[in-house]
């Protein structure tokens, strides 16, 4: 027998790909925004989240691309020759801060 999660899992991947939609309309919201349930909520349950009143879903926009270093104060020190730099961290790890 299936269980609900497979049916749930088929219907997101179809939501999916009729996403653009929704995508148009999340660019022209705030950057924190407040949303009523999970986007993916197969994934959600995965990770723990129950429909209650005890979970707030918030959806926040990150920047894309490479991280550019802020410029130097006081002339450039000559270890510091960079333009980009990797800071080691996930845009998930921005997100959530």
């Amino acid at each position: 027998m299936t269980s609900a999660t497979k049916y749930i899992r088929k219907s997101f991947r179809k939501s999916y790909k009729k996403r653009d939609i929704s995508l148009k309309q999340w660019r022209g919201e705030h950057t924190i925004e407040r949303a009523g349930k999970p986007s993916n909520p197969v994934r959600a349950r995965s990770l723990g989240w129950k429909a209650t009143k005890d979970y707030i879903i918030v959806r926040v926009k990150v920047k894309r691309g490479r991280r550019i270093r802020p410029k130097p104060d006081q002339g450039r020190k000559p270890a510091k020759n960079r333009k980009r730099e990797n800071p080691g961290k996930s845009w998930q790890w921005f997100a959530e801060q």
